[in-house]
């Protein structure tokens, strides 16, 4: 029988007992006590060895699952430290292509503006250029045109106009 059960054998012997008039005092049968105790007794052993059972198959069921938690949590550490260490590595390759990046888009505006100034410079030396061969090319048909509007006037003044009569 389980312990269970005897308590409440015990409980209802003692609730189906006489009671003394006046006081809170109750008869109870001795021999059917003395029954019940020794059953408790016999029985309490047992129980108390199943529940020493139960508590070991805890304790072991909980040393597995604490082995199993920290093995989880070893590995997902060790997955933590791997996606950090991706990490840091793409961090640094991120910021070696800005930097590059970067560089770049400085050189491209130095070479820009190089080009501009160098394209300026030759725009001005072929302005400086074309003036100066036209100014070369006004003073050598300048100087031509005086000579031949000398010459032309030497040649005029040279011959007097014929008369034509009538």
């Amino acid at each position: 029988m389980a312990v269970s059960d005897i308590l409440y054998e015990i409980e209802d012997l003692i609730a189906s007992s006489k009671h003394v008039m006046f006081t809170n005092k109750c008869l109870i049968e001795e021999l059917d006590l003395i029954r019940l105790i020794d059953d408790l007794k016999s029985e309490l052993p047992n129980e108390l060895k199943r529940a020493a059972e139960i508590v070991g198959e805890r304790d072991n069921m909980l040393a597995r699952a604490q082995e199993e938690a920290d093995r989880i949590v070893g590995e997902a550490k060790a997955y933590a430290n791997k996606i950090v260490e991706e990490s840091a590595v793409k961090q640094e390759a991120d910021a070696r292509a800005r930097q590059i990046v970067e560089q770049a888009l400085a050189q491209e505006k130095e070479i820009k503006e190089r080009t501009m100034k160098d394209a300026y410079q030759l725009q001005e030396n072929a302005d400086n250029y074309a003036n100066s061969v036209f100014d070369n090319l006004i003073g050598n048909v300048g100087s031509a045109l005086n000579i031949l509007e000398q010459a032309k006037k030497e040649l005029n003044r040279g011959r007097t106009p014929a008369r034509v009569e009538d």
